[in-house]
C-alpha cells in the first residue's frame, strides 16, 4: 500500500528533530553525562550483581519503556493514516486536516525554539566576558529559564495533534503528556536546577525569569531566601566531608 503525504511528512519532522538533536548533544558532550556518572555511583554500591540488574531495569529497560510510551503518537500515525487514506471511502485522497496544519506548525515553533534555546545557550557558554554572569539570559532565556525543553515538549504536542486526524488518535494523549511531565518534573528542570542552586547568582535569577512556559522577566524581581540553595551546599558539604574521611 503507498504511504500517504502525512505519514511521509510526520516521519520526516520526527527525523529531522532526532538528527539535529543527536548531533547537538555529541557536539556537547565530551564524556559521560553527569547524571549516568551520578547513577552510576549509586548504583555501584550495590554490588557487581545488583548493579546490573538495576542497570538493566532503570537504565535500559525503563528508558526502552519510556521510548515506546513517548512515540506512540507517530507509531499510531504510521500504521493508520495510509489505511484511512487508500480505503475505500477516501479513495486515495490526501487533503489535509485542518489537525495536520496546526499540528505541524506547533512541531515548528517547538522545533525552532528548542534549536535556537541550544544555540543561544552555546553562545552563552562560549562568550569569555567574565560579566556575563552564570546563568544565560540573552534571547529565549531572558523568558524562561528552560526554552529547550519548553521547545520539546511543544513539538511533541504537535505531533498529538496531528494524530487527530486519524482514527481514536486522541488515545495517544498519554505520549505528549508523559513527555511534558518528564522534562518538567522528573528528568530534565529537576535535575539542572538542583544542581543550579549551589551558585550565589541562582537564587536572582530564578526569581526573574519564569520556570517553564515563556513570560516577560520581572526586572524588579528580588530573590527570596533560598532554603534549598542551604540545603544542597549543607549535603554537598557533608558529602565531602564524608569521602574526605574514606580517604584520611
Amino acid at each position: 500500500m503507498p504511504i500517504d503525504a502525512r505519514t511521509i511528512t510526520l516521519n520526516a519532522c520526527l527525523t529531522v528533530w532526532a538528527l539535529r538533536l543527536a548531533w547537538h548533544i555529541g557536539k556537547r558532550h565530551t564524556g559521560e553525562d553527569y547524571r549516568y556518572v551520578s547513577m552510576r555511583e549509586r548504583m555501584s554500591k550495590c554490588g557487581t550483581a545488583g548493579y546490573y540488574v538495576l542497570s538493566f531495569f532503570l537504565i535500559f529497560m525503563l528508558q526502552a519503556g519510556l521510548s515506546l510510551c513517548v512515540n506512540y503518537t507517530i507509531m499510531r500515525v504510521t500504521a493508520t493514516s495510509s489505511l484511512q487514506t487508500f480505503g475505500a471511502v477516501n479513495a486515495g485522497k490526501q487533503a489535509f486536516a485542518w489537525t495536520d496544519y496546526v499540528g505541524f506548525s506547533l512541531f515548528a515553533i517547538g522545533f525552532l525554539f528548542e534549536a535556537f534555546a541550544d544555540s543561544q545557550l552555546t553562545s552563552h557558554i562560549a562568550d569569555t566576558d567574565p560579566e556575563k554572569g552564570k546563568f544565560c539570559k540573552r534571547g529565549l532565556w531572558r523568558y524562561t529559564r528552560h526554552p529547550n525543553y519548553f521547545g520539546e515538549a511543544l513539538l511533541w504536542w504537535g505531533f498529538f495533534v496531528v494524530s487527530l486526524g486519524v482514527p481514536n488518535g486522541y488515545v495517544t494523549v498519554f505520549s505528549p503528556l508523559v513527555m511534558s511531565l518528564l522534562l518538567r518534573y522528573v528528568s530534565g528542570v529537576p535535575l539542572l536546577e538542583r544542581k543550579a542552586r549551589k551558585h550565589p547568582e541562582w537564587a536572582q535569577y530564578e526569581a526573574e525569569t519564569a520556570v517553564f512556559f515563556p513570560w516577560f522577566w520581572d526586572k524588579n524581581a528580588v530573590a527570596k531566601h533560598d532554603d534549598a540553595f542551604e540545603a544542597v551546599a549543607s549535603e554537598d558539604k557533608s558529602a565531602q566531608e564524608q569521602t574526605q574521611s574514606k580517604v584520611n
